[in-house]
């Protein structure tokens, strides 16, 4: 099975953002805390 850049070891990469300071990260899973403004991981919303 060929994987797509939106999987790694398995897992399906989203991109997640920040809603106190726009931060984005890609990941299977949102941060524990956001690197930019220090909140934690439920402040972390998935694009679609």
């Amino acid at each position: 099975m060929e994987k797509t850049e939106n999987e790694v070891s398995g897992q399906q990469v989203k991109t997640w953002i920040c809603s106190v300071c726009g931060y984005a990260h890609d990941g299977a899973e949102p941060p524990k805390k956001c690197p930019r403004c220090g909140v934690d991981a439920m402040y972390f919303d998935p694009v679609e």
